[in-house]
């Protein structure tokens, strides 16, 4: 495995950390990413994709992982207080200063994303190279009909989460409460477990 992803709030702040330990001299043979926005405490300034908070936690991120740069850093979401040109000028400081490679985004629509690339060409400012969405058989329609399409024009890179689902959301039922109905979730969940991931 290369590829290494985490972020600033995934297991309460302390992937990262136990993260930085492990590849300790094995750095330049990986690719580590991360994720900036969501809230890591109450304050207004503890969340979101403003150039505060950015540039606070890329230097918390780097201190943890024992890095002086992450591969790609990922937009975790949709910051619906702050201006997508902001945290772009923010990214493309980041690029410029060596501390992030690539910038990229999880859990945007196919719009969101045009938005991004639309507004980092209007301004000359680094734009995302990859996204990460969900992905799973219950999961397929907006990578499959929104995001494939937008990720084939615009030469975008592709990653998943939640390949195989298999949380507390398979309790809900989404079929009813027939025990027809109950015995087909379960078929479906089988399968779920049954079948290998679908790499794009």
């Amino acid at each position: 495995m290369r590829c290494i992803h985490c972020a600033n709030n995934y297991g309460k702040g302390q992937s990262e950390t136990i993260l930085g330990k492990v590849i300790k001299g094995k750095r330049d043979d990986l690719v580590i990413t991360s994720k900036v926005f969501t809230p890591v405490g109450p304050g207004l300034n503890d969340g979101g994709l403003s150039r505060y908070h950015i540039l606070r936690e890329v230097e918390r991120t780097l201190k943890k992982l024992q890095t002086d740069h992450i591969d790609i850093y990922y937009l975790h979401k949709v910051d619906p207080e702050t201006k997508p040109e902001e945290t772009l000028r923010t990214m493309e400081d980041l690029v410029r200063q060596g501390k992030v490679r690539y910038v990229g985004a999880s859990n945007y629509n196919g719009a969101q994303v045009v938005e991004l690339l639309w507004m980092a060409e209007r301004h000359s400012l680094e734009p995302i190279v990859c996204l990460q969405n969900q992905y799973n058989l219950l999961h397929r329609f907006q990578v499959e009909f929104d995001l494939l399409p937008v990720c084939r024009r615009f030469g975008l890179g592709l990653a998943t989460w939640f390949g195989r689902r298999g949380d507390s959301a398979h309790r809900a039922n989404p079929y009813g409460q027939s025990r027809v109905a109950h015995a087909l979730k379960r078929l479906v969940i089988a399968k779920i477990w049954d079948t290998p991931q679908k790499v794009i």
